[in-house]
């Protein structure tokens, strides 16, 4: 039986800034898909295009 995920999922929290940005940003360049949370929207989608435009999902 091969491999059920070839990428793994990552819900991080506060993904809108420091920390949690980070982590984001990092664990998308190691290839996980990251799924991001917090509570300011616009710095959300600021993060999330960062992510796309250095090829993370």
């Amino acid at each position: 039986m091969g491999k059920m995920m070839d990428r793994p999922t990552i819900i991080i929290t506060g993904a809108s800034s420091g920390l949690g940005a980070a982590a984001t940003y990092q664990a998308a360049r190691m290839g996980a898909s990251v799924v991001l949370a917090a509570r300011s929207l616009e710095n959300l989608q600021t993060q999330a295009r960062k992510i796309e435009q250095a090829g993370g999902q």
